[in-house]
């Protein structure tokens, strides 16, 4: 019963075109450009919840719930991926994720890494895509986002991070932005500036 109302809650907030539309998602993700209006579109959140549409489904397979409407749940998912492609990526040399698409002027705004690893982890973007995303949001040799990028800041993002780069064969990578990260937190690290007292 809570697996179908919380589907049934997520497609409520799908527009005709596959959108998830909706502003009171209680979150911490830092990007580039927020949702303002609860008709805009998060991008990031529009990603989550493609992946999360798909656990419901394998969940509902598995557990052999009768009552789970399955072909509706993996047709709302293709639209939502449909719509993805179709309105929420950035077109030019390498397209990318936005952050935020904004209904008012239907404009795409924002650049951050927390958004190419959403639609990466959702298998938003074929492998080779995903690959030079990656290269392009973390360059070597330690992942750190260009100026004109927003680096992610929520923790989960340091697991995305490691995991993305890992899966796509650049582990080097993968660990020196791990040590990047965490090296002002590390007990003797240079980048530490809190005094060795405390």
């Amino acid at each position: 019963d809570a697996l179908n109302r919380y589907v049934d809650l997520l497609l409520g907030k799908l527009d005709e075109k596959g959108l998830f539309r909706a502003n009171e998602m209680f979150a911490d993700i830092r990007v580039g450009s927020h949702v303002e209006q609860s008709e805009d579109v998060s991008v990031i959140t529009h990603a989550w919840l493609i992946k999360r549409l798909q656990q419901a489904i394998d969940i509902a397979i598995w557990s052999d719930i009768e009552d789970a409407d399955i072909g509706r749940w993996t047709d709302a998912r293709e639209r939502m991926i449909a719509a993805f492609h179709d309105h929420l990526v950035v077109s030019g040399d390498i397209p990318y994720a936005a952050d935020v698409l904004y209904a008012d002027e239907n404009r795409l705004e924002g650049k951050s890494q927390a958004a190419q690893l959403s639609a990466i982890e959702a298998g938003l973007f074929e492998k080779d895509h995903a690959s030079e995303l990656l290269s392009l949001f973390f360059p070597a040799p330690a992942g750190q986002a260009p100026e004109t990028i927003t680096p992610w800041n929520n923790p989960t993002y340091l697991y995305r991070s490691i995991k993305a780069l890992s899966d796509h064969r650049m582990g080097e990578r993968a660990m020196a932005h791990l040590k990047w990260r965490q090296s002002p937190y590390l007990p003797g690290s240079p980048d530490n500036l809190t005094p060795e007292n405390l």
